[in-house]
């Protein structure tokens, strides 16, 4: 009797349903605590250069700048992840790194070197260590939702969540304290993820394995695989608009006589949105392939970058954040991360994810540098045009690619 009584609280992977609602949570809780610290620095970094006197195209080029460097640093610390064996050890080295760079930001703001800002040097610096956590942290909620069964739609969700409440919040914040307090947000909220973090993965923390040979990573193996790279090709132009909002919004709610700072508005609604399709990715998958769930995200990019065009109120704007970009990010997100874990080698699996983390640093530099130049030249509406365009493209081309073709997601779905 006292075995069955065992055996019903075990859940998936062998552990007991409540180590498995602790796990959930200290994970949840990890994304919940990162995610407000992002929307504090991914959103409001592009309000406190506008503040500051930095031009649309100055303010593009230094989004590039930090987009560029996420292309090499996302796949390098992926890599050293995956040979360390330890996600956990370049999770904490970035997390730290980065907040430490990031908060030094308005202390550092009045220091030139002959007529160049140090913060310029400072902000590309901090990106280089932030950006990748978010993937690693995506690299260790993929495989304890392999290994237990935690959904991982609800892991990711929770940070769409706290980025919705968060952006939400500083939309009422900022106008009244200015951007410059988003940098010690961001710091303050970077805490709890460490420590969640190191609670979720104690035994792996504590675990010794020797570093894998360079020569038996075979990296090889990724770059060969034609459905993974394609697709990663193709998302670097369907997400032109979804990487690239954070920095342009404000310039599309003062085209049509809004206030920029409202812009935390507009990111809160629509992250609000992607809370209930990342939980329902599960379910859909039994419905539909990956490969058409990500379809679905990509269309409606497009459609998203249209309404911009034609928009010309506050609410017109938010309808399309809502309907369009929430919706879709919400699809995008949790389906692309499946999507590649299913594709990629296990021992390679960080790497992969770093990898896609990478695809939106590329599109964050292809659209912060054509977006900046297209926005001084023509308007805030060109860049959407252009936006609209590239993602109808990349819809066709990878409806295309997936006819007739399977991947182990798909079949097990």
């Amino acid at each position: 009797m006292a075995e069955t009584n065992s055996a019903a609280v075990q859940g998936e992977g062998g552990i007991t349903a409540k180590a498995k609602r602790i796990l959930t949570m200290q994970l949840a809780g990890a994304n919940f605590s990162y995610y407000i610290a992002n929307a504090a620095a991914v959103g409001y970094l592009a309000v406190y250069l506008g503040s500051r006197g930095y031009s649309s195209s100055q303010i593009g080029t230094i989004a590039a700048v930090n987009s560029a460097l996420g292309i090499f640093a996302a796949p390098l610390w992926g890599m050293l992840a995956d040979r360390w064996r330890s996600v956990v050890k370049v999770i904490l080295l970035c997390a730290i790194a980065g907040a430490a760079l990031y908060g030094s930001v308005p202390l550092l703001e009045s220091i030139h070197v002959g007529a160049f800002p140090i913060v310029l040097a400072i902000i590309p610096m901090a990106f280089f260590f932030r950006m990748p956590v978010m993937s690693l942290m995506q690299s260790v909620f993929l495989d304890k939702s392999e290994r237990t069964g935690i959904n991982f739609g609800v892991l990711r969700a929770a940070g769409s969540l706290s980025f919705a409440l968060a952006s939400i919040a500083l939309g009422f914040i900022i106008p009244h304290t200015g951007a410059w307090i988003t940098f010690y947000i961001a710091v303050v909220f970077a805490i709890p993820t460490i420590i969640l973090i190191l609670r979720a993965t104690k035994g792996e923390k504590t675990e010794k394995k020797p570093a894998i040979p360079l020569r038996e990573m075979h990296f090889g193996e990724l770059f060969g695989n034609w459905r993974l790279m394609t697709f990663f090709l193709l998302s670097i132009f369907a997400c032109i608009a979804l990487n690239c909002n954070s920095t342009f919004w404000p310039k599309l709610l003062e085209s049509i006589g809004e206030d920029g700072a409202k812009v935390g508005l507009v990111n809160g609604t629509k992250a609000f949105v992607e809370v209930p399709f990342m939980v329902l990715i599960p379910f859909l998958r039994k419905r539909f392939k990956l490969e058409t769930i990500i379809m679905a995200a990509f269309a409606l990019f497009a459609l998203e970058s249209v309404v911009y065009v034609l928009a010309t109120s506050f609410w017109q704007i938010i309808a399309a954040a809502i309907v369009c970009d929430g919706a879709g990010a919400g699809l995008y997100y949790a389906a692309s991360a499946t999507f590649v874990f299913s594709l990629a080698p296990e021992r390679l699996s960080s790497t992969a994810q770093a990898m896609l983390s990478a695809v939106g640093s590329v599109t964050g530099v292809v659209g912060s540098l054509v977006g900046g130049f297209l926005i001084d030249a023509f308007g805030v509406q060109s860049f959407y045009i252009f936006g609209a365009a590239v993602a109808a493209v990349a819809t066709v081309l990878f409806v295309l690619m997936s006819r007739g073709t399977k991947n182990r997601a798909s079949a097990n779905a």
